[in-house]
């Protein structure tokens, strides 16, 4: 009987440990999965209330991960996080304001409007703008994307500048893969000639064939690194293409369009030619205009004909 007793005892004993064990166990799991997932927070906290949310619909938006587009899986992202007050920022070459103090199905019904663009993306302009949106600093800026800029100020210096005034940027980084891409990301035309801007995306220096027409040459561009191009404008279309084998075909083919090699014929009709069209017209270096009186009109081909003062 004695035994049965302290062999009781021993098990309640154990057992009251073993308890606790597990209540602190439980805590543990709890504290470690409330650190493991901090983008929880985004719409959480006391000024959540008001999201300011930047969207990336440039080219890039474009690229697959795991059978959907890096949009797609952004707007899943921004669904998940509506708040009570939103307003969205496409980001494109300039940041597009589409939303400003939206409910939720407002901004639900919006987003399934929104697509991908062949655009650059801005994001940190974006982000300035965001801040700009908000009233006395109460809400926070959330980014979601590939986080892939193509000009503008960095992220972390735009997100300094506006975190400086008290206000909070989260990013949000859905691009799963590290993705290989050399792309055109500008242009500059002018009389004659135009100026290309190729980057390379890679962490790699990159030798890149480009075709311009039927001419090649080979250019070597150092990592995350852009090379600027310059060539001569012919007439009619210029195409102008990088030949690499990357994720992100999009950005790797233009076309320019010249259609005047030479001056524009231009003839003004009129009955009376006022002095200060035909100085205007006279001012222009790649016009050639011939003027005509009705009831006299000039034989000949023609670019532009325009109708003056006809009585």
């Amino acid at each position: 009987s004695k035994n049965r007793t302290t062999t009781a005892e021993s098990f309640l004993r154990h057992f009251h440990q073993d308890i606790l064990f597990f209540i602190q166990l439980a805590v543990l799991f709890l504290l470690a999965f409330s650190l493991a997932q901090p983008l929880l927070i985004v719409n959480k906290d006391a000024v959540s209330k008001n999201l300011i949310f930047v969207l990336d619909v440039s080219a890039s938006s474009q690229v697959m991960e795991g059978g959907k587009t890096r949009l797609e899986l952004s707007k899943e992202i921004i669904e998940g996080l509506v708040a009570s007050k939103n307003s969205l920022i496409l980001t494109k070459s300039s940041p597009v304001l589409a939303l400003q103090d939206s409910g939720r199905s407002g901004l639900l019904r919006y987003l399934d409007t929104v697509k991908s663009t062949e655009d650059l993306g801005d994001i940190s302009s974006a982000i300035i703008l965001g801040a700009n949106l908000l009233d006395d600093n109460k809400g926070r800026i959330v980014v979601v994307g590939d986080l892939i800029t193509s000009k503008g100020m960095s992220l972390n210096t735009a997100k300094s500048i506006v975190e400086s005034k008290g206000i909070h940027v989260d990013f949000i980084n859905i691009a799963k893969d590290k993705r290989n891409n050399i792309g055109i990301i500008d242009l500059v035309l002018n009389q004659d000639t135009a100026n290309i801007y190729i980057k390379n995306y890679n962490f790699r220096d990159e030798s890149v064939k480009l075709k311009i027409n039927n001419n090649f040459e080979i250019l070597d561009i150092k990592e995350n690194s852009v090379e600027p191009y310059v060539f001569n404008l012919e007439k009619g279309d210029t195409k102008v293409k990088i030949d690499v084998d990357d994720d992100f075909k999009v950005d790797n083919e233009i076309i320019i369009t010249r259609p005047y090699g030479d001056k524009m014929k231009v003839l003004l009709i009129s009955g009376k030619i006022s002095k200060f069209v035909r100085a205007a017209l006279n001012s222009i270096e790649d016009v050639d205009l011939e003027i005509a009186q009705l009831p006299v009109i000039p034989k000949g081909k023609f670019d532009v004909i325009i109708l003056g003062e006809i009585n």
